[in-house]
């Protein structure tokens, strides 16, 4: 559904966009008067479905313009609302448009402000009624003009869209309405960006990021042992790597040093203990004495 509202309190009959080839009026039951409709391969607005919207639905419900008294149109900057063709026609048309930043239609945008947020609740709430009126009977593209309208004009009232030019400071015109601190970019993610040295051409770690760094370790220092443990770990682990890759090319040198190497001596497990007979208890100085 594409919606269109103006500063006095006014709003444009909707215009909804059903996925299809061919546009039948079955599709519009039950629609307000002034509502318009058209279909689409994926049901969503585009290029083409933006312009027809424009050029045969907006424009009748604008009011009288000139060269000296054009129309401003805001709207956000979709891809489907640029065009050259639509910019042409505007002109021809004494009408201005006037594409909002980028990421500010939550603060700019009427509709989005106060009109879609109301809108979308009571439509959630017509579809539990409609649901518990017609025994679970789903929704179906014919039903669902009739029950749009209901909620658009329930919700889209003069009240509300005041309200929302209101607090977006567009009309009456308020710059100070929005706080510098809702556009500030984002700084969560952001890492500085290291320093080159101009003699040795290495990248040297910013001043503020080694105090930054040390003054972590101060307030940590159980992260600063567990740092060093680490590092420890790490040290005996490559020595251990080197000697065994040193040990294994010395016995894969030659054949001659294989022929004469031996391992190490290994010890027998689990062998018997010496046997021992009746003469072996008695010494041989006692022999010698008897």
């Amino acid at each position: 559904m594409i919606a269109a509202v103006n500063a006095a309190g006014g709003s444009v009959p909707p215009y909804f966009v059903f996925p299809g080839h061919r546009m039948r009026d079955e599709l519009l039951s039950g629609a307000t008067p002034g509502t318009g409709g058209t279909v689409s391969e994926t049901g969503w607005s585009n290029t083409e479905v933006f312009s027809t919207y424009m050029k045969t639905h907006l424009v009748r419900h604008l009011p009288s313009r000139s060269a000296d008294s054009p129309v401003l149109i805001l709207y956000d900057g979709h891809k489907s609302h640029v065009s050259l063709g639509l910019i042409e026609w505007a002109r021809e048309n004494h009408i201005v448009l006037f594409v909002l930043p980028p990421h500010t239609s939550h603060l700019l945008q009427p509709l989005d402000i106060g009109c879609y947020g109301p809108f979308e609740t009571t439509w959630i709430r017509s579809c539990h009624s409609f649901l518990s009126v017609n025994s679970g009977k789903a929704i179906g593209k014919h039903d669902i003009c009739s029950v749009a309208c209901r909620v658009f004009n329930s919700t889209l009232t003069p009240v509300k869209i005041l309200s929302s030019f209101t607090k977006s400071g567009i009309f009456p015109l308020n710059p100070e309405v929005i706080d510098d601190l809702a556009v500030i970019p984002a700084r969560s993610f952001s890492r500085p960006t290291p320093a080159v040295s101009s003699s040795t051409g290495t990248l040297v770690q910013d001043t503020d990021d080694r105090l930054g760094i040390a003054e972590h370790k101060k307030q940590h220092p159980e992260k600063r042992k567990a740092d060093k443990e680490v590092g420890k770990g790490k040290k005996k682990s490559s020595g251990t790597t080197s000697l065994s890759t040193s040990s294994l090319l010395s016995k894969g040198n030659s054949a001659q040093n294989k022929s004469k190497w031996k391992g190490p001596a290994r010890k027998k497990r689990n062998a018997p203990p010496p046997s021992t007979t009746f003469s072996d208890c008695f010494s041989d100085s006692a022999t010698d004495d008897d």
